[in-house]
């Protein structure tokens, strides 16, 4: 319920009450938003089999998120827990070919597996450095990784244990 009031979806009628109103939703919202198609899921841990599948869309703030191409893909794994990529987020992906250094991205490695870390370009190789001590860095040749987007920013389910907190059961 907090978070409802802290949304300005409901206003609870004193600290207490059981009295619960429920509030017009903003006129505005809907021009702030756009949707966003969740393709499939992607790990954040060893590279997985790439599963490209429909899952429907999620509604994403056009100001935090710009551009007109985006992705969403469901994070499986732990590897990027330090860059506050936890397992069952929603990725938001712009869709790109390339990769600067120190971002977080997807690639897809022997083109078939697929995969979040943090991208480091070196002479010889390319690094995936994953965000968690419990996993080692990744080196493939410049032939077995392919980009595919940069990842812009993380949405978290309300109902997944890490976003409810310690407390829930």
């Amino acid at each position: 319920l907090k978070a409802l009031e802290d949304k300005a979806q409901i206003r609870r009628q004193g600290r207490y009450s059981r009295t619960i109103h429920i509030l017009e939703p903003d006129p505005d919202l809907a021009l702030r938003q756009k949707p966003v198609p969740v393709i499939g899921r992607v790990t954040a841990g060893l590279p997985m089999y790439a599963q490209q599948e429909w899952d429907g869309h999620i509604l994403v703030d056009k100001a935090l998120f710009p551009g007109e191409t985006l992705f969403a893909l469901k994070i499986h794994g732990s590897s990027m827990q330090d860059a506050g990529i936890l397992d069952r987020d929603l990725a938001i992906c712009e869709p790109r070919q390339y990769a600067r250094d120190n971002e977080i991205v997807v690639a897809l490695i022997h083109q078939e597996e697929a995969t979040v870390k943090r991208f480091f370009l070196h002479r010889d190789t390319i690094e995936l450095q994953p965000e968690n001590p419990d996993f080692s860095p990744q080196f493939y040749g410049f032939d077995q990784v392919l980009i595919q987007g940069r990842v812009m920013g993380i949405v978290r389910p309300a109902c997944s244990p890490e976003a409810a907190g310690p407390d829930a059961a």
